[in-house]
């Protein structure tokens, strides 16, 4: 019942800073996206292999929407300043490949190691914890990488945000 309140309120207060924060819709938008997805692929696993929901694995859905949308947002920002220096959205698309690539494979590592520790415990619930978050944490950057620079190539930004045109305007950084 919890899971009912506790994850739409989650996304959409994390909708909200997002879109606020970054001052774009795609600053919302592509983290919902690429959580969501990973949620389904993560409930689907689940399924396949036999691990129930239970007190441990229903708060994985919460933390791939918040943790997982760390990465979609150094995505987002770092098109818009690379859009904003080359006005080409596969430019930037190709720039935040090669500034972001390695060090989203090894944050995303980091974290999908520390969740696959936690399958060596005896208790049970805590195994099945481990394989849904380690899942999780597996397909989130996958997901990550496939999915934001094909909508990012149709739907980014193709003017510069106010914020930008401001700053050029006031000599000011952005």
């Amino acid at each position: 019942g919890d899971q009912k309140t506790l994850v739409p309120l989650a996304v959409v207060i994390l909708l909200m800073m997002l879109i606020v924060g970054v001052r774009t819709w795609n600053g919302g938008i592509v983290p919902m996206c690429t959580g969501g997805l990973s949620i389904l692929w993560t409930f689907g696993f689940m399924a396949w292999v036999g691990i129930p929901i239970n007190v441990l694995t229903v708060i994985v859905p919460s933390l791939l929407i918040v943790v997982g949308s760390s990465e979609d947002m150094h995505f987002v920002t770092e098109y818009i300043e690379s859009f904003a220096e080359s006005g080409n959205r596969m430019k930037a698309i190709e720039i935040i490949g090669r500034k972001l690539g390695i060090i989203i494979v090894l944050t995303s590592g980091c974290g999908l190691l520390g969740f696959l520790s936690v399958i060596l415990n005896d208790i049970v619930l805590l195994k099945q914890f481990g394989y849904t978050a380690s899942f999780g944490f597996f397909v989130n950057p996958l997901i990550t990488f496939l999915f934001i620079p094909v909508y990012l190539r149709y739907f980014g930004e193709t003017k510069l945000p106010k914020r930008f045109i401001e700053a050029e305007k006031t000599g000011k950084e952005h």
